[in-house]
């Protein structure tokens, strides 16, 4: 066994994975045809997903979301992630989701796209024995009473499955307090609490904030908090 067979073959567990970002992209494309959406122009569909940068990153995910328009779309996007993931040795796995990004689609509807997802995790658990679960996560570039609503929608639609709650996107200007409501509610509901913060050169102010004010658990990213010792004890 050499060191990549061996690396492939450690137990792992991965708590950070967005699923839009997780759509190959010859997944992407039979989407596209599926539901006759056009594609940006393209020489080849590996063009899209330039990750070189941040701002490139979000026209991509905003091309996922457009395909993903009925359950089985999203199963199948969970399941061959959740594949992928197997062969690589991860045995549990967490993956970040943003409902109210998909409210531009037709028909859209939450618990329909859960079922799809759930779908994709039961069935690649079977085949490949990977546990999936996911985190409905809170666009911050969008309103504070929307994330109120998404939680709210995620607690009246309880999921197994369905662990805690997130928040991402564009962390400047968009600071944790914004949502301190939608994360009490989501504490007093029983989910697990977790936040992007730190990321994008913001201060450790955000991550001292999520963690106190916002109650959270975890921190994603965090980076910025190598610039405060005594946060990095507490």
């Amino acid at each position: 066994m050499d060191l990549e067979e061996f690396l492939k073959a450690i137990p792992k567990a991965e708590l950070h994975v967005h699923l839009t970002g997780s759509v190959f992209p010859k997944t992407l494309e039979a989407l596209a045809q599926k539901h006759h959406v056009e594609l940006p122009e393209y020489q080849s569909i590996e063009d899209l997903y330039d990750r070189s940068e941040f701002k490139s990153i979000l026209p991509m995910l905003k091309v996922a979301v457009s395909v993903m328009q009925d359950p089985s779309d999203f199963s199948r996007i969970v399941y061959e992630t959740m594949r992928e993931a197997a062969q690589n040795g991860v045995r549990y796995r967490e993956i970040f989701w943003n409902p109210t990004d998909h409210q531009t689609v037709p028909d859209f509807q939450y618990r329909n796209a859960m079922e799809g997802i759930i779908e994709g995790l039961k069935n690649a658990e079977k085949d490949f024995g990977i546990v999936g679960r996911m985190i409905p996560s809170i666009n911050r570039e969008e309103s504070a009473q929307l994330a109120v609503d998404l939680v709210t929608l995620v607690l009246e639609n309880p999921f197994e499955e369905v662990i805690g709650l997130g928040m991402d996107y564009l962390e400047t200007g968009h600071p944790p307090e914004k949502f301190w409501k939608a994360y009490q509610i989501a504490g007093e509901g029983g989910l697990h609490l977790t936040a992007h913060a730190g990321e994008f050169g913001e201060p450790w102010n955000n991550v001292e904030t999520s963690l106190d004010l916002l109650k959270c658990e975890r921190i994603d990213h965090g980076y910025t908090i190598v610039d405060n010792p005594e946060l990095i004890q507490k």
